[in-house]
């Protein structure tokens, strides 16, 4: 109860930009000149792709760190790709979250986007075509050339190399992916239980997420 006031009631302003649909756009383009090479431009695009269209906290993308595999990030597993209704859709089973604990699990459902720049199922299935695979990689699905999992300081550092070359604001954050999306929902109408259902809040702490 005490921490639901705290989220409710926050001390501190959260000065977090939204990384709202046309960013994104430009951060994934951005992913090109940045990277060091062409697998991580692969890497990183679905990467943040699906932080933004999934409303993915950076800790279901990445490992705390090198050393300590033990969070909530993604694996293989967890992804599907279910085309029984004419269109494929992603199927994303978050196991176990912040807010989930216990690890009770649930399943997001992901549509394709027509932009197959950004579209999230598009780029994770070019990214999966090429992903290491060896006996000494990680289960973890994002990873990089050498089988090593992503951590959230590389997905962090690299985000904010992308807002520098974009000239975007520093004050973006890994959350503004989260952020953006549910900011981007509200102005387009959809409705707040919607809203709410896709970001997995069950309190109104989703307000402080819309930026209108």
């Amino acid at each position: 109860m005490i921490e639901g006031l705290r989220r409710k009631n926050p001390q501190k302003l959260d000065v977090r930009t939204p990384i709202s649909f046309d960013l994104l756009k430009r951060l994934i383009h951005s992913l090109r000149s940045v990277c060091n090479s062409q697998y991580e431009t692969i890497l990183f695009s679905p990467a943040y792709s699906l932080a933004y269209f999934a409303m993915l906290r950076v800790s279901e993308l990445a490992i705390n760190s090198r050393t300590d595999e033990s969070g909530h990030a993604l694996k293989c597993e967890d992804i599907t790709f279910d085309k029984s209704n004419g269109q494929t859709e992603l199927h994303v089973k978050i196991c176990s979250s912040k807010t989930d604990q216990k690890h009770t699990s649930i399943t997001l459902i992901i549509q394709s986007h027509a932009d197959s720049n950004i579209c999230p199922i598009t780029l994770l299935q070019s990214y999966l075509q090429v992903r290491f695979s060896g006996v000494n990689g990680s289960n973890k699905l994002y990873t990089h050339f050498n089988g090593l999992a992503l951590t959230k300081y590389q997905f962090c550092s690299l985000l904010q190399k992308c807002l520098g070359f974009c000239e975007l604001p520093f004050h973006i954050r890994s959350h503004s992916f989260r952020i953006g999306r549910a900011t981007d929902m509200a102005k387009n109408g959809v409705k707040d239980d919607i809203i709410k259902q896709c970001g997995r809040w069950s309190s109104v702490a989703y307000l402080r997420y819309i930026r209108i």
